[in-house]
């Protein structure tokens, strides 16, 4: 999402409003609306992973709101194995590294050490951390 003409700068505003207005709070730069989606965004994948499911659809965008909901769940499906867990995540988190136009110029390889990339991991390993994810074997038996 690039925020470079009127309309998208319409768009943003309205998302910055009602999050602020639902948080109590007050964002002072589009960058930190940018953060804030970051890790909401990485906090909310997360926890769809840690309740055993996946999305599948998260890297495309039209999936998640500007107030950082996911919607469309007709998509979601067990997680099946690590590296689906690995390919959800890292499909939201590159929609997000989308998000500044900085970050946007970067070559692939490169978006996963992006302030906005490592903001949303920051999120998504608070609601679902390394070490409970090692400890479920719910992938165990799947090849």
């Amino acid at each position: 999402m690039r925020i470079d003409d009127r309309k998208n700068r319409i768009l943003l505003e309205d998302a910055k409003n009602l999050v602020s207005k639902e948080l109590g709070t007050n964002f002072a730069s589009d960058e930190d609306y940018f953060r804030w989606f970051a890790e909401e965004l990485g906090k909310n994948v997360g926890l769809l992973h840690r309740n055993g499911l996946s999305h599948n659809f998260l890297g495309t965008g039209h999936n998640i709101t500007l107030d950082c909901r996911i919607v469309d769940l007709d998509s979601v499906s067990p997680l099946t194995s690590e590296k689906h867990r690995k390919k959800d995540a890292q499909d939201a988190a590159f929609l997000v590294s989308q998000l500044s136009p900085e970050d946007k110029a970067k070559h692939v390889s490169e978006w996963m050490n992006e302030p906005l990339a490592r903001i949303f991991y920051k999120g998504y390993n608070r609601a679902f951390p390394t070490q409970e994810r090692k400890s479920q074997s719910r992938f165990s038996t799947i090849k």
